[in-house]
């Protein structure tokens, strides 16, 4: 949940727009966070990321690199830049 947190924390995306990113809260249980795929074992295992008005990149310390279960990323429809 932490890594999540801190990945949504660095990102540039339009709050008003997105559906998925807004759910992410601690005042959510996480299970139910728009977009994420958990296993069994807490892990997660999906992030669909999609349409969600994501501009800017990720550095080379993004926590999104420290999921370590993740098969699966949609990151579609989004503007990124290096």
């Amino acid at each position: 949940m932490m890594l999540l947190l801190q990945l949504k924390s660095t990102l540039k995306f339009n709050d008003a727009a997105c559906n998925k990113l807004v759910s992410w809260n601690q005042s959510t249980h996480c299970f139910s966070w728009g977009g994420v795929i958990w296993d069994a074992t807490g892990h997660v295992v999906s992030l669909d990321l999609s349409s969600e008005f994501i501009s800017g990149g990720f550095n080379g310390s993004s926590s999104l690199f420290n999921l370590q279960h993740l098969q699966r990323l949609n990151l579609a429809s989004n503007t990124f830049s290096s």
